[in-house]
């Protein structure tokens, strides 16, 4: 950390946060018990213990960086990251622990006031003082939401990619053959997903015959055509023979539009389910 502050009165309240720190933590947890004493009741030991360790090196963060001007406010928001996953993994909720960051700030102000008193100090000082503090907590903020931003987006990834995995089920309705139903637009990220899961549960399944159906696709298109193809490849690949059924007129046409028509890959279409499903008694896919 480079280009240090040495302004005195920036040093002054510096070397007394560095020597403080314990009282400061002491002052949070009375100010804690005096406003939220159920919450703190609720806690266990090692809990409590624990957040009185967060809490010193809050203030020993802001210590440290507080003369910096490059870097410390990449310091301050690496601590507040990692402090916040530590939150994360014990079930902590941001809007409550931002809360806290209201109490943290009262102490710290009124710590500063106190410190003032006796020195020579100007008030424009003192409020550069607490500007500068200031700054180093809303980066430590900005750090803590963006891990609970970040659990938040891994946690609706997840439950998305479960989502994308259900809705592409494959129904087995012989020892051989199954039934895939499509519904609704395919983008990349479902495309891939139903590419790996297919071929997964296909050749789990021991699969000679698989059922396309896109009664339920909403639209067609290049891309839709492209990620049907590549799924129909894969399959052949594996020595399973695709059919697809519920090909409407509407369908066809688009496909032949886009010069996409399943008759150049020699694909086994029909117009219904219904229909596919009779194929099945015929000599030729027995």
């Amino acid at each position: 950390m480079k280009m240090m502050v040495q302004l005195e009165y920036f040093v002054f309240f510096q070397k007394c946060l560095a020597e403080d720190v314990d009282e400061l933590t002491d002052r949070i947890f009375k100010l804690s018990e005096d406003r939220y004493k159920e919450e703190l009741e609720a806690l266990t030991d090692e809990q409590l213990e624990q957040s009185r360790f967060i809490v010193r090196e809050l203030f020993e963060t802001i210590a440290k960086t507080m003369l910096y001007i490059e870097k410390s406010n990449e310091v301050a928001q690496e601590w507040g990251e990692q402090i916040g996953k530590h939150s994360v993994a014990q079930g902590g909720d941001l809007t409550e622990a931002l809360s806290n960051i209201s109490i943290y700030k009262e102490v710290l102000w009124m710590y500063i006031e106190e410190k003032s008193r006796g020195t020579n100090y100007e008030f424009k000082q003192i409020v550069e003082v607490i500007t500068r503090i200031d700054d180093i907590f809303n980066h430590i903020i900005y750090g803590f939401s963006l891990s609970f931003a970040q659990e938040e987006d891994r946690i609706l990834k997840e439950y998305e990619e479960k989502y994308l995995k259900l809705s592409t089920p494959i129904v087995p309705i012989k020892d051989d053959t199954a039934i895939l139903p499509i519904i609704g637009d395919i983008d990349q990220k479902r495309a891939d997903v139903i590419m790996d899961e297919t071929l997964k549960e296909a050749s789990a399944l021991n699969l000679d015959l698989l059922i396309i159906d896109l009664s339920g696709v909403y639209d067609v298109n290049n891309s839709f055509m492209g990620h049907l193809y590549r799924l129909i490849d894969s399959l052949e690949l594996l020595g399973i023979t695709p059919i697809l059924s519920g090909m409407r007129p509407d369908l066809t046409m688009e496909a032949a539009k886009l010069g996409l028509s399943t008759s150049k890959k020699k694909v086994i279409t029909r117009s219904s389910l219904k229909q596919a499903i009779e194929l099945l008694e015929k000599p030729l896919l027995k």
